[in-house]
């Protein structure tokens, strides 16, 4: 009986072999595309970081975009304050044309 029980507890290389190549296989088959997927991943992080805007440069856009601005205001409130308001554009318009009129009566009667 001690034969037999020795015979028993002998590891079954064969058995063990076969189990560990399967492990193997089975292992290799699900780390092929978690690796393809992990390279997909790792492209699209580089892509995205070509595209990031720094913190620096936001802060440089923001402030060109204040200088904009403020440059910007400062042509609209010179054009406001070049303008002349209609109503003494008319006046100015008006008064012209009445000169005009008598300086032709003023040539018209004179060459009479």
């Amino acid at each position: 009986m001690s034969t037999n029980h020795a015979e028993r507890s002998k590891p079954q290389w064969q058995a063990l072999g076969v189990a560990l190549t399967f492990a193997a296989t089975l292992g290799g088959l699900a780390y092929l595309p978690i690796r393809e997927a992990t390279s997909g991943l790792k492209a699209s992080v580089s892509a995205l970081g070509s595209r990031v805007v720094t913190r620096d440069e936001m802060e440089w856009r923001t402030a060109q975009a204040a200088e904009d601005r403020a440059r910007t205001d400062a042509g609209v409130k010179e054009l406001r304050d070049a303008q002349v308001p209609r109503e003494e554009l008319d006046r100015i318009l008006l008064y012209l044309g009445e000169r005009i009129d008598r300086i032709e009566r003023q040539r018209l009667s004179a060459a009479q």
